[in-house]
């Protein structure tokens, strides 16, 4: 959607606001715990739309996915991850 044609009303105000980004102390635990938040809510939107999430092909590939996403967000932060090179 183009951002020209948003009619914003005249009673609101917008402004775009820049959200620092903090690390936590203690990242890979912080990591840990925001893979655990999303992967199960993907896999309960998979296992609501009929998808064998307990099948052993299923498991295997859902694992490579959390460990690819692990190694995204170890880069992100500065960490390194066997899975990602510099």
């Amino acid at each position: 959607m183009d951002d020209d044609k948003i009619i914003i009303h005249p009673s609101c105000s917008f402004e775009e606001v820049e959200i620092p980004v903090v690390l936590p102390d203690e990242p890979e635990p912080y990591i840990e715990q925001v893979l655990a938040e999303c992967c199960t809510h993907v896999l309960v939107i998979l296992k609501e739309n009929n998808f064998d999430i307990e099948s052993d092909g299923f498991v295997k590939d859902f694992n490579g996915l959390v460990d690819f996403l692990r190694a995204l967000m170890y880069r992100e932060i500065g960490l390194e991850h066997p899975l990602i090179k510099k």
